[in-house]
């Protein structure tokens, strides 16, 4: 299951159904797979939890690594003020 969550959060997928996932699940040959399962998977491996963002009874999302890097626009704005601030400080005397 890992590695099939994995691959689509790479591929770029942004959700799956627990209805899709069960799907590919079969085509793996794994056993019958729904919320409850996914819920106690989620609960003790954290290879899932790097590749999940949330989940639901309807459906899977996955982190997105790019969104996740860059943070909160809150984060680190007065960091960037204060390294301009820094740049274009040329002191008191030239």
């Amino acid at each position: 299951m890992v590695a099939i969550l994995t691959h689509l959060k790479n591929k770029g997928v942004d959700s799956i159904s627990f209805e899709q996932l069960d799907r590919y699940l079969q085509h793996a040959d794994a056993p019958q797979f729904n919320y409850d399962t996914f819920a106690a998977a989620h609960r003790v491996d954290p290879r899932i939890k790097n590749v999940i963002q949330s989940f639901n009874k309807q459906e899977i999302v996955f982190k997105n690594d790019s969104m996740d890097a860059l943070g909160s626009p809150e984060q680190g704005g007065d960091d960037v003020a204060a390294m301009a601030k820094r740049a274009t400080d040329v002191g008191a005397t030239l």
